[in-house]
């Protein structure tokens, strides 16, 4: 494991909403919110159609979630999912994740995993590029 982590899960990518601190219309933005996230049919539907686990824990109760799969011998990765976020470790956006996630995906993640460049020296080769002058 990296960083000699004990979590038995991590996070690369996924959903979220935010109202930035900046915004002008801040009660309208929360109320867009809780309209697009606080459905639970619709988090369980999301998550059926296409794969996508909802942060919305009312949800993780409704049996259809639990819908046992048959690539995965029977379990229910849904479950599974929800007994292990606990562990998932604390996310924080910036304005500049995009440019990271990029960054990684198109440049480092490939030469990381094939042994060409260290996981330490890519972390910082992304540091210096997010740093430089713009």
């Amino acid at each position: 494991m990296w960083g000699g982590s004990k979590r038995r899960t991590s996070v690369f990518a996924g959903e979220g909403l935010l109202v930035y601190r900046d915004t002008k219309r801040v009660d309208e933005a929360w109320d867009f919110i809780r309209f697009v996230m606080a459905d639970t049919d619709a988090n369980v539907e999301r998550y059926l159609q296409g794969n996508c686990f909802t942060a919305y824990r009312p949800a993780w109760s409704v049996p259809r979630l639990k819908t046992p799969e048959p690539f995965f011998g029977g379990q229910s990765l849904a479950s599974l999912i929800a007994e292990l976020a606990p562990d998932v470790p604390e996310e924080r956006a910036s304005p500049h994740k995009a440019e990271l996630v990029n960054l990684w995906r198109e440049k480092y993640w490939s030469a990381v995993i094939g042994g060409t460049i260290p996981p330490a020296q890519a972390l910082q080769e992304i540091q210096k590029e997010l740093l430089r002058p713009r």
